[in-house]
């Protein structure tokens, strides 16, 4: 089975939110069970968001201080 698009889980999120909502409970899956996946999914792809962006901090941070550490070698060789 292909991996869904996130468009087409919160195609399915929707329609199952409404049949829920309906009262329909009684489904091949459990409406709850695929409401909770959805919800962790919505998490999941957050907290990846959060994680690429402390990441890309991060690897500026390593740049800036891999430019000074140089910086400092340089001028100290200069000195000698």
């Amino acid at each position: 089975m292909a991996r869904l698009s996130i468009e087409d889980v919160r195609k399915q999120h929707e329609s199952a939110k409404k049949l829920y909502e309906q009262g329909l409970r009684a489904t091949t899956a459990n409406v709850e069970q695929v409401l909770d996946l959805y919800n962790t999914i919505e998490d999941l792809v957050k907290e990846n968001e959060k994680l690429k962006s402390i990441l890309a901090v991060m690897k500026d941070e390593n740049k800036r201080l891999q430019n000074a550490w140089a910086k400092a070698v340089d001028e100290a060789f200069v000195v000698i």
